[in-house]
């Protein structure tokens, strides 16, 4: 866990471009190394993420702002990310939204789709046995993610040239193992080549 943990602290890097190839390591030793695992036995794998920095020399502005520390649950209003270390809430910070998991031949799509499945039904009155954590799994693999723009609905904050990045990543899937219809397939959006 700690080579994850150091994948995910971008407060050192300066360009754009140093940011995007960590990017491309993370996103492939996510669907390549880890899984979310919740409770005994119960395993999901990524299937579609996508990326938020930012920092002096990658002003992504849509990006969430937050104090956390690398590998941290970030919930806010469009999901939940994988957080990126945080050097105050002003400086850099960031993280990878889940938008796709799979447990067995089910696609759970979309970001809150995700937080429903994942954290739904804890109590509260004791630490839950089942809450999700990020493990290695036991079967690697070696499928490359693609590469897509994201998925922003609004697209208001046009002064943002990072608005149509390519920073969304997943593994392509039977469209039938979708649980809902899912306007957002990465498959039919644009592709990086």
């Amino acid at each position: 866990m700690e080579e994850l943990k150091k994948l995910l602290d971008l407060s050192k890097l300066k360009s754009s471009n140093v940011i995007e190839d960590c990017f491309r390591k993370v996103a492939k030793e996510l669907f390549q190394n880890y899984h979310i695992e919740k409770g005994e036995n119960c395993f999901y794998d990524f299937v579609e993420i996508e990326f938020y920095y930012y920092s002096e020399g990658h002003q992504d502005v849509i990006t969430y702002a937050r104090t956390a520390n690398a590998g941290d649950w970030f919930f806010h209003n469009s999901g939940v990310d994988i957080a990126f270390k945080s050097v105050n809430d002003k400086e850099c910070y960031g993280g990878i939204l889940i938008r796709g998991i799979k447990k067995g031949d089910a696609v759970i799509a979309g970001p809150l789709n995700c937080v429903d499945e994942l954290f739904d039904k804890f109590t509260a009155l004791e630490i839950p046995k089942d809450f999700p954590i990020i493990t290695l799994k036991e079967n690697k693999t070696n499928e490359e993610p693609k590469c897509c723009k994201r998925w922003i609905k609004s697209k208001s904050q046009n002064l943002n040239k990072f608005i149509d990045a390519y920073y969304c990543y997943y593994i392509n899937v039977d469209p039938s193992m979708y649980t809902k219809k899912y306007e957002a397939n990465p498959a039919k959006r644009e592709q990086k080549e």
